[in-house]
């Protein structure tokens, strides 16, 4: 077992999971003062509108606010709802208009989501898949690239084979590579690999 590929690859991956909570943490807050300037703006038209239509003697509604809250409720509920029922292989030019509708006035809710599901790619292995994840990177560096077919029988365990690839393939040190209708897996930057393997 190379312990350094090992320590190295631990401390990328805890890099990666730094980075994807401070994304997270930084989406929060740009998603929180959006939706104070929505509520600050819900607020503020119909006080506009009402001062244009009556005047310095326009009344603003008793319960503005809480109607502004109970809707951006709603707008979120109507969010959570499109999410579930949403086809992510349309692209904006093979949408109706309604579908363009909809997806411009679910934007809001969507970045809600998304930085939940930015939290998400948060990847974590244990000590055994962690030996399994380095022998297999140095199996890979000294190979070159190695055929997708082949993957099972350098990392046996199903469960632990889905995580070290999504590890690895979230933290971009490999890359799927198609040879003559043949699919490869191989380092990104095997240079990295190098001065480790």
């Amino acid at each position: 077992m190379n312990s350094r590929l090992k320590e190295a690859l631990r401390r990328k991956i805890h890099g990666h999971n730094r980075l994807v909570l401070l994304s997270t943490v930084g989406g929060g807050l740009g998603v929180l003062v959006m939706w104070i300037v929505i509520y600050f703006l819900g607020n503020w038209f119909p006080v506009f509108f009402l001062t244009i239509l009556k005047g310095l003697d326009a009344e603003v509604p008793h319960n503005l606010s809480r109607l502004v809250f109970m809707g951006i409720l709603v707008w979120i509920a109507v969010g959570w709802i499109e999410r579930h029922f949403r086809t992510e292989g349309n692209r904006m030019d093979e949408l109706s208009p309604l579908g363009v509708a909809i997806k411009l006035l679910t934007l809001p809710p969507r970045a809600t989501f998304a930085v939940w599901d930015n939290l998400q790619n948060r990847v974590e292995l244990d000590e055994f898949e962690l030996e399994a994840a380095s022998g297999f990177i140095e199996r890979l560096f000294h190979a070159g690239k190695i055929q997708m077919q082949s993957v099972p029988i350098e990392l046996p365990d199903d469960d632990a084979r889905n995580r070290i690839l999504t590890t690895l393939s979230a933290t971009d040190l490999i890359r799927k590579v198609e040879i003559n209708r043949t699919d490869f897996v191989a380092l990104k930057h095997p240079e990295r690999v190098a001065a480790f393997a």
